[in-house]
């Protein structure tokens, strides 16, 4: 598990799973996998964007655990799929007081797949705002932008799109952008753009018709 400071109080959860090979059971997958969540820590609130897959659910704990976090008050889901989603209720394991923020489609997704208290479960609207004290996160409804249920969180003060699947990419973690700088950075970003457009070819367009 990789934990990155993307900003003061925005930071990254990479977990890489070297041993998946197939997405969706349709797009191969050579290079590996990587479930990103997110953790912004505002002056009153601290929310989780995202979780993992669940097999790396343990790694997951530990790592928020390192950031000393004692207490995590909203769980965003930005898509319902176990990849984003399957370590939920390990979390609210660990953190009871969490409640789980969801559009109406992510929200039965998930009802559908973990037993979940009715309580922990809170429906979010398209453009609602929500603060976190110094922070505020804005909920983008994006419907067959993937899935039916996607949302795109948007940070505010940061100017940071947490874009769930969409302007996704399968890599391994270490291909990171934040670690171009060590790399030759041509070369790194025609790799970047290879894996991007397999995504898009393999993921999002088979939905395109959906689109509104």
């Amino acid at each position: 598990m990789i934990v990155r400071e993307l900003k003061p109080n925005v930071y990254s959860l990479s977990a890489i799973d070297w041993d998946r090979k197939l997405f969706d059971e349709l797009v191969p997958l050579p290079e590996g996998t990587t479930y990103n969540a997110y953790v912004v820590i505002g002056s009153e609130k601290t929310a989780l964007i995202d979780t993992v897959h669940p097999s790396m659910t343990a790694d997951f704990l530990r790592a928020l655990k390192s950031m000393g976090l004692s207490r995590i008050d909203y769980i965003v889901s930005n898509h319902a799929e176990p990849d984003h989603s399957g370590s939920i209720p390990a979390v609210l394991a660990e953190y009871p007081e969490a409640k789980v923020l969801a559009n109406v489609k992510c929200r039965s997704l998930l009802k559908g797949s973990y037993d979940l208290p009715a309580e922990t479960l809170t429906l979010i609207q398209d453009k609602q705002r929500l603060s976190l004290g110094d922070r505020t996160l804005q909920f983008l409804w994006v419907p067959w932008v993937h899935w039916p249920d996607t949302t795109i969180t948007y940070l505010e003060e940061a100017r940071i799109a947490f874009t769930c699947d969409f302007l996704g990419a399968h890599l391994d973690g270490d291909q990171q952008a934040d670690d171009l700088r060590t790399h030759a950075v041509e070369q790194a970003l025609e790799e970047f753009e290879g894996f991007a457009l397999v995504f898009l070819l393999g993921v999002l367009l088979r939905v395109a018709a959906q689109v509104d």
